[in-house]
């Protein structure tokens, strides 16, 4: 799978900020975009402390985690969108969209697209079970969502909140 970013969870959990962000940028201007954000750097860096500290407490749950692939910033082909985070497990695909603060029902369709555009135009991904998720540490909690849920998975409110 194309991404800017890709290891495994032992190695991205372990890997300082700086240089998973750094890895990103560079890849980003190698896909020949010249002009980048301090919004979008300072984003990354954000969601990638937080995905770190999120996937070290599932670690410390569930060792066999380790072995999962972390993608960043995953291309979809043949589209001009890209995926937050894709974690690939020995039999499913994880895929997150990260939203700094309260999400709408448009990032639910957003990630239900997303899903979808990997069943149905990613030959690797159409045998595999995807689960999308909204992740937000400010989500507002929603019982009205429930159309998002059926199919592809389920909509996580928070980060932390499931945690502890």
């Amino acid at each position: 799978m194309p991404a800017l970013f890709q290891s495994t969870v032992g190695d991205f959990i372990d890997r300082p900020i700086s240089e998973v962000v750094g890895t990103l940028s560079l890849h980003y201007a190698g896909q020949g975009f010249t002009d980048q954000k301090t919004d979008q750097t300072e984003s990354w860096a954000a969601d990638v402390a937080r995905l770190q500290h999120t996937l070290r407490q599932a670690v410390a749950i569930s060792p066999g985690i380790l072995t999962w692939l972390v993608l960043l910033e995953f291309v979809i082909p043949r589209k001009e969108k890209r995926i937050d985070v894709v974690l690939l497990t020995p039999g499913s695909i994880i895929i997150l969209e990260l939203k700094a603060g309260a999400y709408a029902s448009e990032a639910l369709k957003q990630i239900e697209e997303y899903a979808l555009l990997l069943h149905y135009f990613h030959k690797p991904s159409d045998r595999r079970r995807i689960f999308p998720f909204v992740v937000s540490p400010f989500a507002i909690s929603s019982q009205n969502e429930t159309e998002h849920t059926n199919l592809y998975g389920i909509t996580m409110d928070s980060f932390d909140s499931n945690l502890g």
